[in-house]
């Protein structure tokens, strides 16, 4: 008989994965998770950065600063000026996320669709290039990761690994695709929400 193996468990080995679902029980374990969040960063080159306003400007694509990296404060100011942002970055169609994002994601399991996580979040690396996303495109990047590292399994009525599309990650996911989702969701957001008001204060 061949099952789809759905809905999907999150790997509770990985230290992240395990600390979030501490806050899920536990809120004053947040520090805990947002200290793992950023060796995880460090690590692979990565940082999930949090809007914080509700006017921002940033468009789905990549953006290379024209001189000198920013920082996270001054990134925040320009999020708000279309015309000051684009006298600091360019848009790039060069650059190589997945090399550093696949490997994050493996670590993190930061499986959260584009409708919960592209409005607010956007990703910056080592060289200050920022990476955002419409919803649709964190659902392929997302399917992508998928597809690529074998995550799952899951397997079609035919018992062939089943292709991930952007769909499966886009929109309306819940506990049918991985266990307890909204749990994990609201718990991660949390943490990536604190990890970055930790960095604005210092």
């Amino acid at each position: 008989m061949v099952t789809t193996g759905l809905p999907l468990t999150l790997d509770h080995t990985l230290p992240f994965v395990e600390a979030v679902m501490d806050v899920a029980a536990n809120p004053s374990a947040i520090d805990t998770a947002a200290d793992i969040l950023k060796q995880i960063e460090q690590t692979h080159g990565i940082e999930i950065l949090h809007e914080f306003c509700t006017d921002s400007i940033l468009p789905a694509g990549a953006f290379r600063p024209t001189s000198q990296p920013l920082s996270y404060n001054n990134i925040l100011e320009l999020l708000r000026d279309w015309d000051a942002f684009q006298q600091q970055y360019e848009s790039t169609d060069d650059a190589d996320l997945d090399s550093s994002l696949h490997p994050f994601l493996s670590e993190t399991q930061l499986i959260i669709q584009g409708m919960d996580f592209t409005n607010d979040h956007f990703i910056r690396v080592a060289d200050g290039t920022i990476h955002a996303w419409t919803q649709r495109a964190w659902g392929q990047q997302l399917a992508d990761w998928a597809n690529t590292t074998g995550w799952g399994p899951h397997f079609n009525k035919r018992g062939d690994r089943y292709s991930w599309k952007y769909a499966d990650f886009y929109s309306n996911m819940s506990d049918n695709l991985v266990n307890d989702y909204e749990a994990w969701r609201d718990a991660v957001l949390k943490v990536i929400k604190y990890k970055c008001q930790r960095q604005l204060t210092g």
